[in-house]
């Protein structure tokens, strides 16, 4: 009789821990804090300002953009160039943001560049080395200022 108790007792606290784990939850504090994407917004003070400029450089190397988070003006060229030892590619996290880089166009030593002329904060990463949330990655943000 104790036994059986003892298994129920169990059996209940395990059932109990089982539905807690499983619950959903209702803060949206997870969905403020979202950028494009899904993605995890990115504090002001990771970012670079490049707005002003006609042209600006993002230096492409081994599993590394630099700088990684943008600030440009719309229709400002945004160069990567490929200081590494290995090719790269330059792929936009949500599919239509603006034509990919391909790898045969990022080999090392090569550069290829986009212009951006809409508003917005575009995820991008290199397929070969990252995904949009870990590894070779990184944003721009386009603004009128």
């Amino acid at each position: 009789m104790r036994s059986r108790t003892l298994r129920t007792v169990v059996l209940a606290l395990a059932v109990a821990v089982l539905l807690v784990g499983c619950g959903g939850s209702d803060n949206n504090a997870d969905n403020a804090n979202s950028g494009p994407a899904g993605l995890p917004t990115i504090p002001e003070k990771s970012w670079v300002d490049q707005t002003g400029k006609k042209k600006v450089v993002v230096d492409t190397r081994d599993n590394v953009y630099v700088p990684e988070n943008i600030i440009v003006s719309p229709g400002t060229e945004i160069v990567f160039e490929n200081t590494g030892r290995n090719p790269h590619n330059v792929i936009p996290a949500q599919k239509g943001d603006f034509e990919e880089i391909p790898v045969s166009k990022l080999q090392p030593k090569d550069s290829a560049s986009i212009t951006l002329d809409s508003e917005g904060e575009i995820p991008f990463y290199c397929s070969l080395h990252g995904t949009p949330k870990a590894g070779m990655k990184g944003r721009i943000k386009v603004s009128k200022g």
